[in-house]
């Protein structure tokens, strides 16, 4: 089976044979200190998807984010999974600084993962100026009657 691991943009995904687990403002080491545990109390997970990075991305310490993504990396090898990183999406309207970190990230992301051997989910390019993808609040824009 699968286990879906995350920040809480996880929260409502489902899919067949996985379980979700929302961690809301998880952050890569937080998802590292926990993902022992987790697997031993799911020993039938042979498969991890895990989307996390967003929340480390307001400190602005991109290099530790890179050191804290190699010690999950690290940990992974070391686990009987299969394991997936899903990618970072962009940002709608939270400010260019914000967008160009995340796409830094999806970057080294995607070639990391595969020097490491994990899975890549590319969410980026999927998500990209598909403002409808992230739920009705982003469908239309607030247009004032005054």
């Amino acid at each position: 089976s699968t286990l879906v691991l995350g920040d809480s943009i996880v929260r409502n995904v489902r899919m067949r044979g996985a379980l979700t687990l929302s961690f809301p403002g998880a952050t890569v080491v937080d998802i590292v200190d926990r993902i022992s545990n987790i697997l031993a109390s799911h020993p039938q997970a042979n498969r991890l998807i895990i989307h996390i990075g967003t929340n480390d991305i307001p400190k602005q310490q991109s290099e530790l984010l890179k050191l804290d993504f190699l010690q999950l990396f690290s940990l992974l090898g070391q686990l009987q999974v299969s394991a997936y990183i899903s990618g970072p999406t962009p940002t709608c309207g939270r400010g260019i600084g914000r967008f160009s970190r995340l796409l830094s990230l999806n970057t080294w992301l995607s070639s990391a993962c595969v020097s490491h051997g994990v899975g890549f989910i590319k969410n980026f390019d999927a998500f990209w100026e598909r403002r409808h993808l992230f739920g009705v609040a982003w469908q239309l824009p607030f247009k004032s009657r005054w």
